[in-house]
């Protein structure tokens, strides 16, 4: 056989010759093998389809087959993600663990539009991964597909409790819970869930938002003052430093005219040295519940004082 061996003449010879050997047995491991290497060597994304799809079909272990349709599928994804979405489910078909095929799936099913497809992998690839907070994100995608190309409310909604089941501290799969859960009026389901999530969460400032949360659901849908209290002092026990925990637990104090105790959290807010205009807010409410109602004037100037020097014309301050 006289080939040139490395030069352009050479190899659209080797081609040639291995295209024939393949026209009289189509499985030839000698001549496919070596339309690969070519393929590879070259750069040549079209021969490499061309032989993966080869070896593919030829191939009797299904893990291999697969491996080799992963392959072809990336070859073609420049040229139609289509066509590359059909290798990638001929891959999981043949290897539903195969985790290449599960990420090529979800680029080319977002691409094509094919939702269900997507859906599957984004479940695929939340299920193979081991990071919580990867896990969550792909179930919150999932979850918002589902939604809004779907219109699958339930099945939105169990994604979104999946993924705040894997990372209790992720904050978009407790705003896509609380959403789903508002739309339907399921307080108490939604407390429960903000309740679990936050006893599990790891994070101090996502424990301290849940459970502001959880106290605003039942002082406002519930109407129920004293168990929104009862939340926030229960998680202050041990989160004693978030100022807008202690903001929030004066004014459900204030709202429940527990007028001792709301001045009391306004003042530890303070202490916590949030921004500026928390303090002036807060500074002016408790001016205002010590001259309103606890008739203590000079505590109550003390207080105006500190909110005029952050807001000179703020004009209650300037009116008590």
């Amino acid at each position: 056989q006289r080939i040139a061996l490395g030069s352009a003449d050479g190899d659209d010879e080797l081609r040639h010759t291995y295209r024939t050997l393949l026209g009289i047995d189509s499985e030839n491991e000698h001549a496919l093998r070596g339309l690969e290497s070519l393929a590879l060597d070259r750069g040549d994304r079209s021969l490499l389809a061309d032989v993966d799809a080869r070896l593919a079909r030829s191939r009797h272990d299904s893990t291999v087959a697969a491996a080799h349709f992963v392959r072809l599928g990336r070859s073609l994804e420049a040229s139609s993600a289509t066509a590359a979405h059909s290798a990638f489910v001929s891959a999981l078909e043949r290897d539903p663990q195969s985790i290449a095929a599960v990420t090529g799936l979800r680029r080319t099913a977002e691409q094509c539009g094919e939702y269900p497809a997507l859906i599957d992998a984004l479940h695929r690839e939340a299920n193979w991964t081991q990071d919580g907070a990867r896990a969550a994100a792909l179930l919150v995608h999932s979850s918002r597909l589902q939604l809004q190309r779907l219109n699958d409310h339930q099945a939105a909604l169990d994604d979104a409790e999946l993924a705040i089941e894997r990372d209790p501290d992720s904050s978009d799969a407790a705003t896509t819970i609380v959403q789903l859960l508002r739309s339907r009026g399921a307080i108490d389901h939604l407390i429960d869930r903000l309740s679990r999530s936050a006893n599990a969460a790891r994070h101090p400032e996502r424990i301290a938002e849940m459970w502001r949360q959880v106290a605003i659901l039942y002082a406002d849908d519930k109407q129920d003052l004293v168990l929104g209290i009862a939340a926030l002092e229960r998680m202050m026990r041990s989160h004693t430093d978030d100022p807008l925990s202690t903001k929030l637990l004066g004014e459900l104090y204030t709202r429940n005219k527990q007028w001792p105790e709301a001045a009391e959290a306004f003042s530890r807010t303070v202490r916590l040295a949030p921004e500026p205009g928390i303090v002036a807010e807060v500074e002016l409410a408790r001016g205002r519940i010590y001259a309103t109602h606890l008739g203590l004037p000079g505590d109550a100037i003390t207080c105006l004082e500190a909110v005029l020097q952050i807001v000179p014309k703020e004009r209650e301050a300037l009116s008590l």
